[in-house]
């Protein structure tokens, strides 16, 4: 079994149901067993055009199956969510990123692990260390404590409401 983190995030229509759904559905998979969520936290948008503030969490769960199957398996998630393709970066009833799986590297076209953008993004290092604050990021062999001490996007980050109901 591999330790994975999944990073949620919604910026369109009700912003907290959302995130809910997309936990109640990630907590039905056959193979994966969600054993903690952080709070959920309201950010700025990063990059894209103009858009609404983003609610984002994390969750910590264990899985059986490969990354790659994984990803399907949330992009279709998505998908019966409403996420439609639209401009990169641009806003998204739901977003399922895998950030972390164990001590799993990848650099694929269409999956990286850790998530490439991970060390840069408060809204994501915040809730990962809300979870387990001694937490290391497999390449840059550096504790997300320093990475987040580093980031200037830290004041963005507001919590909103506690975990999400598991």
């Amino acid at each position: 079994m591999s330790r994975l983190f999944i990073g949620i995030g919604s910026n369109v229509g009700d912003r907290q149901a959302n995130i809910i759904g997309a936990v109640r559905r990630i907590a039905v998979l056959p193979h994966l067993t969600v054993q903690s969520s952080s709070s959920i936290y309201e950010t700025e948008p990063v990059g894209g055009p103009p858009q609404g503030r983003y609610l984002n969490c994390v969750l910590e769960a264990l899985s059986k199956t490969a990354p790659r199957r994984l990803l399907g398996e949330l992009k279709g998630i998505e998908k019966e969510m409403g996420r439609r393709k639209s401009v990169r970066h641009g806003p998204r009833v739901i977003d399922l990123d895998i950030l972390l799986c164990g001590d799993i590297v990848l650099d694929e076209d269409v999956l990286k692990i850790p998530h490439a953008e991970l060390h840069k993004r408060a809204f994501v290092l915040i809730p990962l260390l809300e979870i387990d604050e001694n937490l290391v990021h497999p390449t840059l062999h550096q504790p997300l404590k320093q990475l987040l001490a580093d980031c200037s996007t830290r004041p963005a980050v507001k919590p909103f409401a506690p975990p999400p109901c598991l």
